[in-house]
């Protein structure tokens, strides 16, 4: 397989040559100028074009069977699954999570508990996230799921992540891929992902009991010799490679040019237009520059699966997505305001906990719960005022005589 490389663009090589020669033999402020020169140029040219904005289908395909992965994989209680897909559009100020780093609060508790609640308090046009999308959960190791998201020239990553359930702490996802290469969309792309330990628990099975890692540990790949343990439910330790456990599959759907027209009582005729007021907004489909990937991403596998000039598949709910497009562009405007309104609201405040209740059954298991209290309310949502655990009765309670106890 060969590697992708990136090369600069001539103009770009041929500018940051002259300003080596200008330095050279010329005055500082010749070199300066030179080199503003160079840095533009090699913006301009390492980006897509402007005013584009690209919709783009991703496929999470599973293959966790039992076949592939014998080692003590989960049939019952629960049986081998995978969560919801929760995914962000962003540039390269926003990280969701990263190989080598620690995991963050809200990346933590949706890897261990599966809830992203706070995750979703970051919202679109907030600190550099363009847009926010998850697929269905997955309900066996083997299956697909799907969802849809924008890109622009200035938010042209994608980062996203599904738990695999049940585990520890393991994932499988893609950090800050880019879809843009050489300032041209990527077509259709198919990345091959392992297992990941977000390194927020000590587990080594897919069932073992929660021992939160203190502090964590940062996020890394799980091979079929690391963790080098016997009970490590991905140990193969005869393999060289662990088999294929997911694939991420990336389709360039549509790409439209974004066209904002002032006028009064003129109406225009093109598609997929939605006018009120005074301001028409339309999206013009448009047919930009496309190129395939081949080569690694972080270590990960990529294989071409579609030509430049493939047709793009027809899509069924076209107008449906179109409105809800013109509908984020439209509120990108007001997302600055949002996001300043929402950093000046105050948080809720709440009292400590209380002590646990008593258990809710004298004898055998039971719940015990503790609440709290809120004291002042913000514009912030408050956070939870009541938890419950197991617990077991101080009685023995009167058993019917029988042949089997559990």
């Amino acid at each position: 397989m060969r590697t992708f490389k990136l090369t600069r663009a001539p103009q770009v090589s041929s500018a940051l040559s002259q300003g080596k020669r200008i330095f050279m033999n010329s005055d500082p402020r010749s070199v300066w100028w030179t080199l503003l020169v160079a840095s533009v140029l090699a913006k301009a040219f390492g980006s897509c074009p402007r005013n584009t904005l690209s919709v783009y289908k991703v496929s999470l395909v599973t293959e966790w069977s039992e076949e592939n992965f014998p080692n003590q994989y989960p049939q019952w209680r629960p049986h081998a699954q995978w969560s919801k897909v929760v995914g962000r559009s962003h540039n390269s100020s926003y990280s969701f999570w990263r190989l080598g780093d620690v995991a963050s609060e809200g990346f933590k508790t949706f890897i261990d508990d599966g809830r992203s609640d706070i995750l979703d308090r970051s919202f679109q046009g907030v600190g550099g996230i363009y847009d926010v999308f998850s697929a269905p959960p997955i309900d066996g190791g083997v299956g697909r799921t799907q969802a849809e998201f924008f890109v622009d020239s200035n938010h042209s990553k994608v980062s996203l992540a599904s738990r695999i359930i049940p585990s520890p702490d393991w994932f499988v996802g893609v950090s800050s891929f880019d879809t843009c290469v050489n300032g041209k969309w990527l077509d259709r792309i198919k990345l091959d992902v392992g297992p990941l330990d977000a390194g927020t628990d000590n587990g080594f099975t897919f069932t073992a009991p929660r021992w939160e890692t203190e502090p964590r540990i940062k996020i890394s790949r799980i091979t079929s010799r690391h963790p080098s343990h016997p009970a490590s439910s991905f140990y193969y330790p005869l393999l060289e490679k662990l088999p294929r456990i997911a694939v991420f599959e990336f389709t360039k759907t549509k790409t439209y040019e974004l066209n904002e027209i002032f006028s009064r009582g003129k109406k225009h005729a093109v598609d997929d237009k939605e006018s009120k007021g005074e301001n028409t907004v339309f999206l013009k489909q448009v047919d930009t520059n496309t190129v395939n990937y081949e080569g690694t991403f972080e270590g990960l596998r990529i294989k071409i699966i579609g030509g430049d000039k493939q047709k793009e598949e027809v899509e069924k709910s076209r107008r449906l997505r179109t409105r809800k497009l013109i509908k984020v562009l439209k509120d990108k405007r007001g997302l600055e305001t949002r996001s300043r309104f929402r950093s000046q609201l105050r948080p809720c405040r709440v009292s400590n906990w209380s002590d646990w209740s008593s258990c809710s059954n004298g004898c055998g298991f039971g719940r015990t719960i503790r609440t709290r209290k809120e004291v002042s309310r913000g514009g912030l949502p408050c956070p939870r005022l009541e938890e419950s655990r197991w617990c077991h009765g101080r009685r023995r309670c009167q058993q019917k005589k029988r042949y089997f106890f559990w």
